[in-house]
Order: structure tokens, then C-alpha cells, then sequence
């Protein structure tokens, strides 16, 4: 998946996500691969299916070993798309932004 010619890792954080806290301290991760997936997926199966999103977490080989992300429920898999959904709406709106800006000044 690309758009506007940005490639998907353009579309995430650059540092990744801060660890979670949990009752004992900070404890996993989501890692950006595990970020590409669930923004890859809502982009092709489309928004609101969590269940079978889940069922693709679980299935998803690329996190096989990823026991940080196939250890979320539902809910917490769709808090997480909706991060990653308005985190990528921010940078292609920031890429729209700086290139009117660009266009603007050269014209």
C-alpha cells in the first residue's frame, strides 16, 4: 500500500509507539510491523470487521512469534487500528499540506 507516492512505513511513527504500562510496570510493545498489518488489513478487508481481523492477527504469520500483538482482544485491536488510522491520516495530510505549500511558493 502506498498513497501519494509515500510508501506504508512513511505512514507510521517514526519511533514506533511508546511500551503500554501494565499493573507490574511497562510490559509490550506494538511493533511496527505488527502496526503495517492492522493498517494494511482495515485498507483491504475495510473498517469494522475486528472480529475476523482478529482471526487474521492469529493466522498472520508474519507475527507468528509477535505474542504481544495476538495476545490483544478484540478492543484493544481496535483501539490500536483507530491509532494507526488517524496517525496515517495525519501524515498524508501533512504531505498534502507541504506540497500546496510547495506549489503555492513556486507559483
Amino acid at each position: 500500500l502506498a498513497a501519494a507516492g509515500a510508501p506504508l512505513s512513511a505512514m507510521l511513527p517514526p519511533m514506533g509507539p511508546p511500551p503500554l504500562a501494565g499493573p507490574h510496570g511497562a510490559w509490550g510493545a506494538w511493533t511496527r510491523e505488527a502496526d503495517a498489518f492492522l493498517l494494511a488489513w482495515v485498507a483491504m478487508e475495510g473498517f469494522g470487521r475486528w472480529k475476523a481481523l482478529r482471526a487474521a492477527v492469529l493466522r498472520c504469520g508474519r507475527l507468528r512469534t509477535d505474542w504481544y500483538a495476538r495476545s490483544r482482544s478484540i478492543a484493544e485491536l481496535r483501539k490500536r487500528a483507530h491509532a494507526v488510522l488517524r496517525a496515517a491520516e495525519r501524515e498524508m495530510a501533512d504531505i498534502y499540506r507541504r506540497a500546496a505549500d510547495e506549489e503555492a511558493r513556486g507559483a
